[in-house]
């Protein structure tokens, strides 16, 4: 007996190596980047013609051939977060040095984003609330008279609070245990006595996360957790799907969608908003996390919507996380070509918005392949398993959805009952010319309104409705009874 309990102990304490190993120095760990270099090597992510397609965009942004700016809502309005809308952010920071001028906040505006998340104190933050209230965009931020969440700092006093207009919300909690959920929401409510109309940004952990990190049993418990105990009107958290070696691919995308997934339901259970950090990024937590093309960039916010999300933040416009991250700025203050993708997926996004921001979640499908994805089978298979166990089988006004390879269907209806489809083509998402066709039979005759890339490309009384997606797109269909 004695054997078998040193045996166990010495188990749980291997297991927890990598984590220990990581957080010593978790964005420029020399053993980590060796590792994540071998597994890139060995098995490299890299999309089909990526280096032709990039050195074209970084040619475009050189010449400064950005395309026009993006028209959208306000995000910034009367002081206060428009959260009518689809929002779309970016965080920005000093952590790696960047030194953001007046022309950055011009180029974070003419990119569609409606708000910044400012992760720095300082001269760098009152230069950004100055700039981002000259250019209409919101700002979340920490503040020097908001008292801290914690026991010690009871009672929480806000009358230090510094008030500015572009300053709609405050730093809460990043990632926190369970042990800590109580104390958020005792906050959160005392927060918002003391200053209605802000907002409060907690962010949770995605899936993946370690047991001792999130002090719950699996990610579903976690979140289920935080809906339980939290009265905030929204779930937030952060994922970042794409890996620098595909020996991390089945795994990983696994974990985005069942990420998405928990969310997604927790929030429409409790009639929440689902936000999400994507990743616009490459090269940081050591390697680990690969450079994404606009097709991956694409994919993670059309999926995001798909599981009903209402504000994304692509990380980041500042590089941040490592030595050699390669954000929307590189190391100069230059902008690279994933400033170009940031902006290309906010003009769709923003085009959207007015048609899309009435309809909220009742959940998500995958559509009946023809041929699976292999990098998304195990997700596809978690999905389904889920979406049974939650007793979702789709709408009455929707008979199937078919498509050649792996696809999303999410289900949407507004406050007339009226319903929609946003669906995602999941056929290759590390190659820019994988369309697929996806075929959506309905039960009976609907005038169908199809959008694709934010624009009306279709308004036709339909019993089915046949797409054609280009690679990682997604395309969002209402449905209106024909009364003719």
């Amino acid at each position: 007996m004695k054997e078998k309990t040193v045996s166990a102990s010495i188990r749980n304490k291997l297991k927890d190596v990598p984590r220990r190993v990581i957080m010593r120095d978790p964005f420029n760990h020399p053993a980590m980047i060796a590792a994540m270099d071998t597994a890139a090597k060995l098995a490299p992510n890299t999309s089909k013609n990526e280096a032709a397609i990039r050195e074209k965009d970084r040619a475009a942004v050189t010449r400064g051939d950005l395309g026009p700016p993006v028209v959208h809502e306000p995000g910034l309005v009367d002081g206060r977060l428009n959260r009518d809308k689809i929002l779309m952010g970016t965080p920005v920071s000093n952590v790696d040095g960047s030194v953001l001028t007046e022309k950055d906040y011009e180029y974070i505006r003419d990119a569609g984003f409606d708000f910044i998340i400012c992760w720095a104190g300082g001269e760098f933050r009152e230069f950004a609330l100055d700039e981002c209230l000259k250019n209409g965009v919101a700002v979340i931020t920490g503040n020097p008279g908001l008292p801290a969440i914690s026991e010690n700092s009871k009672p929480w006093d806000f009358s230090g609070y510094q008030k500015h207009p572009a300053q709609v919300g405050n730093h809460g909690c990043d990632e926190p245990n369970t042990s800590a959920f109580a104390l958020i929401n005792e906050y959160e409510q005392a927060y918002r006595k003391a200053l209605p109309g802000q907002f409060l940004f907690n962010n949770l952990f995605p899936d993946g996360a370690f047991k001792s990190q999130t002090g719950a049993a699996n990610y579903k418990e976690y979140v289920d957790n935080w809906a339980a105990t939290v009265r905030s009107d929204y779930i937030s958290l952060d994922h970042y799907p794409f890996y620098c070696s595909s020996l991390f691919n089945r795994r990983g995308f696994r974990i985005a969608l069942n990420t998405y997934d928990c969310i997604g339901d927790a929030c429409r259970r409790t009639g929440r908003d689902f936000w999400i950090y994507t990743q616009t990024q490459g090269n940081w937590f050591a390697h680990l996390y690969l450079r994404v093309t606009f097709e991956q960039v694409k994919w993670q916010v059309y999926t995001a919507l798909c599981y009903g999300a209402r504000s994304i933040i692509q990380v980041a416009y500042t590089r941040v996380w490592g030595n050699d991250a390669y954000g929307m700025i590189d190391r100069e203050g230059n902008l690279t070509e994933q400033y170009l993708y940031a902006k290309r997926i906010n003009a769709e996004v923003q085009k959207l918005s007015p048609v899309l921001t009435p309809y909220r979640s009742l959940g998500v499908l995958c559509a009946d392949a023809a041929k699976e994805n292999p990098d998304l089978s195990l997700a596809v298979k978690q999905q389904r398993k889920s979406s049974a166990a939650q007793g979702f089988s789709g709408v009455p006004e929707v008979r199937g959805v078919r498509s050649d390879s792996t696809a999303l269907a999410g289900f949407f209806a507004n406050a007339a009952g009226e319903k929609a489809l946003m669906i995602v083509n999941c056929r290759d998402l590390f190659d820019a010319a994988a369309s697929q066709f996806v075929t959506v039979d309905l039960n009976g005759a609907y005038r169908v309104r199809v959008y694709q890339k934010g624009e009306l490309t279709s308004d036709e009384v339909r019993c089915v409705v046949r797409l054609n997606l280009g690679s990682c797109d997604g395309a969002f269909l209402t449905l209106t009874p024909d009364n003719e």
